[in-house]
């Protein structure tokens, strides 16, 4: 049987996809590049941290606009923030003997739907490797 002998298949109407859409995101966010002056690092510490010219340390950060709300998350599902660590140049105003240091501090870094009512044996599974079973 040669390619032109089988018979072709009846057309199908093709809804057209716009390519160009950029979507929406299911939790909307703030987003912000700052230079704060102050910070807590991972410990708890209030240090200030070194911005000034010309060692301006900018952070890029997006914060929930509607945390811990469904907003666009399917049921069972809330926009929950999440965190990134800088490693900054802070100074401890209280101790100047510590002099200028790097340290690290936690920022907002993006804002996700998180679903709590996934099945129990999904929740196993999904993290591991495809094909990989527990023998």
């Amino acid at each position: 049987m040669l390619f032109q002998d089988i018979e072709a298949e009846p057309t199908k109407t093709k809804i057209p996809v716009n390519l160009n859409l950029n979507g929406v995101n299911a939790c909307p966010v703030k987003e912000e590049i700052v230079a704060p002056f102050w910070a807590n690092n991972t410990r708890g510490e209030t240090l200030a941290l070194l911005n000034m010219y010309p060692f301006e340390q900018y952070v890029h950060w997006e914060k929930c606009s509607f945390e811990l709300r469904k907003m666009y998350c399917k049921e069972g599902c809330r926009c929950e923030q999440q965190y990134r660590l800088h490693r900054l140049l802070a100074y401890d105003p209280n101790n100047e003997c510590r002099g200028i240091f790097s340290d690290w501090f936690r920022f907002p870094s993006c804002c996700v739907c998180k679903c709590y009512d996934v099945a129990f044996d999904f929740r196993i599974t999904s993290r591991s490797p495809r094909g990989h079973t527990n023998d």
